[in-house]
Parts: C-alpha cells; sequence; structure tokens
C-alpha cells in the first residue's frame, strides 16, 4: 500500500472511563489525512490538524492519524480500513458507507501560468486547444460543474492525475500542465511568492458558487447513527463559539479565513463582529 510513514497521536489526555460513549467505540479510530496546503502542511500543523485536536479534546475519542493518498483514503472507507477522514466533498456514492458533517467551505478557483493566452483562459477557448492538458490529484472532487470540465478533458486523455497536492503544484511549476483548480488555503500555501510576483494568475469558472461545502466524514461501519448526529451537533457548538474561526484565522488572512465559515453555518465570532 503506498502511504506515508507519518503516523501520530494526535493528542493523548485522560477523561473519565465511559466519557466518549456519546462519539465513538470504545478503541483507537484511525483518521485518514493528506498533505494540503494549510488544511494539513507536512510540519503536522494545519487547519484539519487542529480540528482534530478540538474535537478529541471535546469528544475524548482516541484519534490516531496517518497520512495517505487522497484515492487511498476514499478506498479505505469504503472496505472499512478506515474511521475517519476529514476535508471530504459529499457525493452519491460515497455517502454510502460514511457520514458526511460539512464545517468549511472552499472555493475552487482555475489557476493558469500569466504566459497562458487570452483566449484560451475560458473553459471553451482551453478544451479547444489539444495541446493543453489539466492537472488534478486523484479522488478530488472539485463540485458541479467544474467537474463536468474534467470529465470533457479527461475524454481526451488531457487530465494528467497526480497523487497529492505537492506533486500536482510541482507538475504547475514545471510545465508539464497548464491549469490546475485550487482553493486559497492551498495555493496560499503553495504559490504564495509566485502568485505576488505575477507568474500565475487566478480566474473564476464557476462564479455563480460561493463555494463547496467540506465535511468531517465518519465511516458508518464504525459510527452509529446517534453518534453521527452527536458529531454533527458538537461542530455546530463549535461554530456557534467562534472556535471553528479561530483555527481558519490562524493560517489565512482575514478574508479568506471568513470565506470558510460561510456555508457551513452561523457567521462566527471574528467574522460577525467584523474584526
Amino acid at each position: 500500500m503506498l502511504r506515508s510513514c507519518c503516523v501520530f497521536i494526535l493528542l493523548c489526555f485522560s477523561l473519565p472511563l465511559g466519557a466518549s460513549e456519546r462519539y465513538c467505540p470504545d478503541r483507537p479510530l484511525l483518521v485518514g489525512l493528506f498533505y494540503y496546503g494549510h488544511i494539513y502542511r507536512e510540519d503536522r500543523t494545519g487547519i484539519d490538524h487542529d480540528l482534530l485536536q478540538l474535537l478529541q479534546n471535546r469528544t475524548g475519542c482516541n484519534l490516531t492519524a496517518e497520512v495517505m493518498p487522497r484515492a487511498r483514503t476514499w478506498y479505505n472507507l469504503e472496505q472499512g480500513l478506515l474511521d475517519m477522514t476529514s476535508t471530504g466533498i459529499l457525493t452519491e456514492e460515497r455517502a454510502k458507507h460514511s457520514w458526511f458533517i460539512p464545517y468549511m467551505q472552499l472555493k475552487n478557483y482555475l489557476i493558469v501560468p500569466a504566459s497562458l493566452p487570452r483566449e484560451q483562459r475560458d473553459a471553451a477557448g482551453f478544451i479547444a486547444d489539444t495541446n493543453l492538458y489539466f492537472g488534478a490529484v486523484r479522488g478530488f472532487k472539485h463540485g458541479e460543474p467544474l467537474d463536468k470540465i474534467l470529465t470533457v478533458l479527461a475524454e481526451t486523455q488531457r487530465v494528467l492525475y497526480y497523487p497529492d497536492a505537492p506533486t500536482l503544484f510541482y507538475a504547475l511549476k514545471r510545465g508539464r500542465i497548464q491549469a490546475m483548480f485550487s482553493q486559497p488555503p492551498i495555493y496560499r500555501y503553495f504559490l504564495a511568492d509566485e502568485l505576488d510576483q505575477g507568474l500565475y494568475q487566478l480566474l473564476d469558472w464557476a462564479p455563480e458558487l460561493t463555494g463547496t461545502a467540506h465535511h468531517l466524514v465518519l465511516q458508518r461501519q464504525t459510527f452509529s447513527a446517534s453518534q453521527a448526529e452527536a458529531w454533527q451537533q458538537l461542530i455546530q457548538q463549535l461554530m456557534q463559539q467562534g472556535e471553528l474561526s479561530k483555527i481558519y484565522h490562524a493560517y489565512l488572512a482575514r478574508e479568506e479565513a471568513c470565506q470558510l465559515e460561510l456555508a457551513a453555518g452561523p457567521k462566527a465570532a471574528l467574522c460577525a463582529k467584523g474584526q
């Protein structure tokens, strides 16, 4: 199995016996993570890392995180080999094996080199030029209508798939692909200097969308319906208390941090008060 050797306990502490029964079975739970910019960084920090620490504190569940390719995450969840993951997009097929609890929204923007001719920067122009290639991480969903565009390009073998975000951005910088979709917490991590220098352009191929909900994902064989409901109530509580907003603001500038929480629930303190 292709996966990183990075395995660790998120946080160790003691709680009264039975305190976690509302949320999880009495055993360690394996959480699949993947390197994804400020969402989860290679130094074991990031939005999802902090979120899982917070959730472990509140639930008393014993969460062990393992880094693995995103496609492997979804396969393992389907096979019952993994208990949880984060930053998941809900699909009809995935809902058959897991519960989905939204906690943030992310909007995908198109990234292209500044040198790409203007006539090739919209979807029709890009599709029409058969010399242009698109890059994507295998196993990722981007939301409609963006995935439909990738389907069209894939029919002519013009989508190159990569195992993770670092290799995808490397392919962009090396000129192996001419376009890709990405979100603010990710491209701000991988392309901060290049964007400031004007080497790449951000375009919006779905201006009608404010973003796509991303979820905490709980495997149905591990978590009962009542436990999944308890997790959902907890996430809503953390939104209303502003705890999730604090995490987003720790990694992103205010405007982009506030965008993450708008579709996930009530505006939390740091955004609602205009701070």
